[in-house]
């Protein structure tokens, strides 16, 4: 499934014998907290939905890969996707979901480059550089809206 087709809501959703679809549906993909390649396209599959008032304007939940935005996100948590479709009203100092044009993908802060039309991807866990990267080499951007994590144990 695009993701434009899902985001424009002509998904037709996978029957079940029981499945609440009620809430925002999380879907069999991992964003990483690192650079794995995803093109930006929405799996077939949804696992499941979440509905909690606070999420509400989130498009769908992924699950979190990788270390490089500890200790705020962890490897493991479903994270809430807003989209943006216009990435000239980036808020700077938060947390996105970045799909690159050569379709690498990338959990982290935006920072407003030194040089117009570019931004810095930065990382929580120091251990990781930062990342400088022209805007025209986004090819899709969700605002990360906050985790759901399952640590309980």
């Amino acid at each position: 499934i695009k993701i434009d087709t899902f985001l424009s809501g002509m998904v037709e959703e996978p029957k079940s014998t029981y499945q609440v679809k009620s809430g925002v549906p999380v879907y069999d993909i991992e964003a990483t907290a690192g650079d794995l390649e995803w093109n930006g396209d929405m799996p077939e599959s949804i696992t499941g939905y979440i509905s909690l008032p606070s999420f509400r304007e989130c498009v769908a939940f992924l699950y979190l890969r990788g270390d490089s935005m500890y200790s705020i996100l962890k490897s493991g948590d479903m994270i809430g996707l807003i989209p943006v479709e216009d990435t000239s009203i980036i808020q700077y100092g938060n947390i996105y979901l970045v799909v690159t044009t050569d379709n690498q993908r990338m959990v982290k802060f935006i920072r407003k480059g030194d040089n117009d039309g570019e931004i810095i991807l930065r990382s929580k866990n120091k251990d990781y550089d930062d990342i400088i990267l022209p805007v025209s080499k986004i090819r899709k951007l969700f605002r990360v809206k906050g985790p759901i994590r399952d640590d309980w144990q």
